[in-house]
């Protein structure tokens, strides 16, 4: 047994291989994540889940794919009770399902077993795909920022492990002597008052592609406080949990704050640094561990100390400018790839929604090709909920793309 388990199962439901498993809280809050899934292994479950043991006259899998159905149509988010709209037993015992003899279920979990098995191949080699090319733009960035343009410059050790060697001509200093460093405002829903609101960023809303600045929160912050709390254009966004050193560049012109969970850097001299260039040797430095001081913690923050003691190598202003300006022309058609790939795993994903629901409620009938179709193993059966692993992807695949 791994994980944690309990000294004693009372209170717990204990279910087995093919029991049902529904997660039915804060459907007010939380719209987006699927709440439907099947047991594999026998395991227990605590009082936040619902448990469904199937009646013998339905398939197992088939209950799961019609409920899977319902929750990506979000059949129950118009269903639920109270002030964070949980569900309860209540809500489903009466819930119309659709009853194919037994035999045109499992013809029909035979069918899309097979097709979710091609359509999640196709997936999983996609991602496999899209990670190789963000390794090597990631390569690029980290010979870029530590070495420079010159593949023949002389080089100086830099005094620092994640650096190794960097060109004589750059300086190697501590972060703080060339950007403000500061944390963002601490929220207390307590203190809010409403008159002085302001959208504000968290550490879930700065992503290395860019900022989210669509349904952001609210807290309070004076005028005041503007100067310590808000973004200016050109600031950087650095995440102090979670990701450590994950950074974006606030673009925007209207008046955003940033909670304590960031880091705003702005450049002390602009005639000195960019925060283009800092931006990728935020994610050389995170790449190459740079914020790892050795210690065990189960929860790594990066301390606003650590920030602004945080060594990096410094070319001058033209330097980085055309460091900034190579890594986008070098980047520009691996970015261009990997969204094209994007957009096809978002494509099949929807395609694949689609076959099962049409399958499921009989909008397409599937017996004839299931019959003409091999059984699947029950790995094969289990591996279908997922999207398996496949081949390496070849050099001549990458050279194609890039």
């Amino acid at each position: 047994m791994h994980g944690l388990v309990p000294a004693s199962l009372a209170g717990y439901q204990v279910l087995i291989p093919g029991d049902i498993v529904i997660r039915p809280t804060d459907l007010q809050n939380d719209q987006t994540s699927l709440r439907v899934g099947i047991v594999r292994n026998r395991g227990i479950i605590t009082s936040a889940y619902l448990g469904f043991r199937v009646n013998p006259a339905f398939d197992p899998e088939y209950i799961f794919q019609y409920l899977a159905v319902l929750d990506s149509e979000k059949v129950f988010y118009g269903m639920g009770t109270g002030l964070r709209q949980n569900l309860e037993w209540d809500d489903f015992k009466h819930l119309p399902i659709l009853v194919p003899p037994l035999d045109e279920q499992r013809a029909i979990v035979k069918y899309l077993g097979h097709a979710h098995a091609r359509i999640n191949a196709a997936i999983a080699q996609k991602r496999k795909l899209i990670a190789l090319l963000e390794e090597e733009r990631q390569a690029i960035i980290n010979q870029a920022v530590t070495r420079g343009l010159d593949p023949h410059v002389k080089l100086k050790d830099s005094g620092v492990p994640w650096l190794g060697q960097v060109p004589t001509e750059w300086e190697v200093s501590a972060l703080r002597y060339h950007y403000h460093q500061e944390l963002g405002k601490m929220l207390d829903s307590k203190t809010i008052t409403g008159t002085s609101l302001v959208s504000y960023l968290r550490n879930t809303d700065v992503q290395w592609k860019g900022i989210n600045v669509h349904d952001l929160p609210k807290m309070d912050i004076s005028a005041e406080e503007y100067d310590r709390y808000t973004l200016s254009p050109g600031d950087l966004v650095v995440c102090e949990g979670g990701e450590i050193g994950r950074a974006a560049i606030w673009r925007g012109n209207k008046v955003v704050g940033y909670q304590k969970a960031l880091h705003r850097l702005r450049p002390r001299d602009p005639s000195r640094d960019m925060p283009e260039f800092l931006l990728l040797v935020l994610r050389a430095a995170t790449q190459l561990n740079a914020f790892d001081d050795g210690h065990v913690s189960t929860i790594p923050h990066l301390t606003g100390d650590k920030v602004r003691a945080q060594p990096f190598a410094w070319p001058p202003l033209p330097e980085q400018q055309a460091i900034v300006a190579y890594i986008d022309g070098r980047t520009a058609s691996i970015d261009k790839a990997v969204a094209h790939m994007r957009r096809e795993i978002e494509l099949l994903t929807e395609f694949k929604t689609r076959l099962t629901s049409d399958v499921v409620t009989g909008q397409v009938d599937v017996r004839a090709v299931a019959a003409t179709l091999p059984d699947l193993t029950e790995a094969e059966a289990a591996e279908t909920d997922d999207e398996p692993e496949e081949d390496e992807v070849s050099d001549e695949e990458l050279d194609d793309i890039t």
